[in-house]
């Protein structure tokens, strides 16, 4: 069974570690276009732009994806939610506080980091398919399969394995970068 992503919307509060999306119908999912591609090709940005400043996509095998905020305020950034265990030791939440098992990772300006999604929202989007990349400015994802994607930004690079349930991040702002795998 395929999941599709449907973008939650939180009028007065803080969608996704400060993703706002204001003015989009959380009721009624944007529909996008998923538009198979070549292997190991680029793809149009256009092709996943939610509108606002906004790109998003999901894997065709997992529940996993990510949204692009590269017009912000403050710096472009970008949220992925990932299917990782439940059983998974708790983190804290780095933006709210919360305790409670990762699903997610955040790249900002700053750093790359495991989080927690509060608004326990999905994405919509086209399928990013297998060796295909999207890159919006200095925000990129690359589809490794149908259950696999590694991404960069600013602030450092992950790899998520679908198979495994696994996120392997590599922070390269920190002086002592290095891989950090989860399970």
């Amino acid at each position: 069974m395929k999941l599709r992503f449907v973008m939650i919307v939180v009028y007065s509060g803080v969608v996704a570690a400060g993703c706002a999306s204001e003015g989009v119908d959380g009721t009624h999912p944007i529909p996008l276009p998923s538009t198979s591609r070549a292997a190991s090709e680029s793809v149009d940005a256009d092709a996943f732009y939610l509108g606002y400043g906004k790109h998003a996509f999901r894997l065709d095998g997992v529940a996993a994806g990510c949204w692009f905020n590269p017009n912000t305020d403050t710096s472009p950034h970008m949220f992925c939610l990932v299917d990782l265990p439940a059983t998974n030791p708790p983190i804290t939440d780095q933006d709210t506080g919360i305790v409670a098992p990762a699903n997610s990772v955040i790249i900002d300006a700053l750093t790359v980091r495991e989080a927690v999604n509060v608004a326990e929202g999905s994405l919509v989007g086209p399928v990013l398919f297998d060796g295909s990349t999207l890159t919006v400015d200095s925000l990129s994802c690359t589809a490794l399969s149908s259950l696999s994607m590694s991404c960069t930004g600013p602030g450092g690079r992950f790899t998520y394995d679908g198979k495994a349930r696994t996120v392997t991040i590599v922070d390269t702002t920190s002086s002592t970068a290095g891989a950090q795998p989860t399970s």
